[in-house]
């Protein structure tokens, strides 16, 4: 093995607290990074809002490549992700910004550091005794970094960079299915795109195609009550455990089968979950049944629902609900049986192929997860991995 030297994250980067603005969905200014941008290690900059900015501070603030960006407030406290392509953007207040030294680490490899075991637990350490969690710059840099020769690093930076581009492409073509889905939804059932200006007739809420009919969406679904489950019961199993903002957690049995749709009751309400296999909904969370006869159209109600705004429909001022009278009583242009069918059977496939991804990231992660703090320990040979991300990528 390698000499690996132990170092401060302060001792090969600096670091930086981020921007004080307001965020816009108007392109006012550069891109304008949030913690809440940052899901499992990804930027998803297409959702990043903008904000307003001086030059000077633009080129304070700016974010270049390699850099490493690390939340250091409540309970994201720790959450990073590395830049990894040049981006006009900024940095919000409650980032840290560390930027490493080149000549001696390489960015992906320490990034891939700060998402490991070891920093999570010295960020519930040195973050986690008060109500409010932080951890200002000067603690984080304290975090010690196992260091071994430039070249080792690089090497294990592009192992595990593998396993993130294949990941993150996998999720990007997932994103593209959905929008493909969604587009499809929109143009057949709220542009009405296959049907010709003349086929088309008044009803009470707009026009429609003469052959559809108008009714209240409780005559499409029922919104089931999704069951309490104690915190302690989400921990293992193969089944994901839902709640309004997603899964949050597994458990060894499933009272829906899948695929099947979760909606947000209480705390983020609205939200649209699909499951491909079966699940449990817990109690801040409604799941969706079929009221129609023999027909269970599962893509066409997931889309359907998604179209909705549910999120804006609070009807509870202290903590946020969503009423299942108010969803039902909401109008809906019904399109006949056999187009729902010819929808769901055409989205379908899309659905087949995002469930097959999410089955690779799946496998993809564990692998990764497995060999990281192995690598970064020294304990597996580099050129041993290299062997076993070879086999993996070549049957992903």
């Amino acid at each position: 093995m390698s000499i690996w030297k132990k170092v401060r994250l302060s001792d090969i980067s600096t670091s930086m607290y981020g921007y004080t603005a307001s965020a816009s969905t108007e392109a006012v200014g550069p891109k304008f990074l949030r913690i809440t941008d940052i899901q499992d290690r990804v930027i998803n900059w297409d959702s990043v809002p903008y904000c307003a900015i001086s030059e000077k501070e633009y080129e304070k603030y700016k974010l270049y490549k390699n850099d490493i960006v690390v939340a250091r407030t409540g309970n994201s406290t720790g959450t990073n992700a590395i830049i990894k392509e040049d981006i006009d953007a900024v940095f919000a207040s409650y980032l840290i910004r560390f930027r490493v030294n080149e000549k001696i680490a390489d960015p992906y490899f320490v990034a891939s550091v700060l998402s490991s075991k070891s920093f999570t637990e010295f960020v519930n350490q040195v973050a986690g005794g008060s109500a409010q969690k932080g951890a200002n710059a000067n603690i984080l840099g304290t975090f010690e970094v196992s260091l071994p020769p430039l070249g080792v690093q690089q090497r294990i930076a592009s192992i595990i960079r593998l396993f993130d581009d294949k990941i993150e492409l996998n999720r990007r073509i997932n994103e593209t299915l959905e929008q493909m889905a969604m587009a499809l939804y929109k143009h057949w059932f709220v542009d009405f795109g296959p049907f010709q200006d003349g086929e088309l007739e008044d009803s009470p809420i707009g026009a429609k195609p003469k052959n559809w009919y108008v009714a209240k969406l409780r005559d499409l679904i029922e919104l089931a009550y999704g069951k309490a489950l104690k915190a302690e019961d989400r921990k293992g199993g193969p089944y994901p455990v839902y709640g309004s903002s997603g899964v949050v957690g597994w458990h060894n049995e499933y009272i829906a089968d899948g695929p099947g749709i979760i909606v947000g009751r209480k705390g983020n309400i609205g939200t649209v979950h699909l499951s491909h296999t079966g699940f449990y909904p817990i109690d801040t969370t409604y799941y969706v049944k079929s009221n129609l006869p023999d027909l269970n159209p599962v893509y066409y109600f997931y889309y359907l629902l998604q179209s909705l705004g549910l999120s804006h429909m609070n009807n509870d001022s202290a903590v946020p609900g969503l009423n299942r009278e108010t969803v039902y009583n909401l109008d809906i242009v019904i399109p006949p049986n056999d187009l729902i069918c010819e929808f769901d059977s055409k989205v379908e496939i899309f659905h087949m192929q995002i469930n097959q991804n999410n089955s690779e990231i799946d496998q993809l992660s564990k692998v990764r997860d497995y060999l990281l703090p192995r690598l970064l320990s020294g304990e597996i040979e580099v050129r041993e991995a290299e062997e076993q991300v070879e086999e993996v990528l070549a049957n992903a």
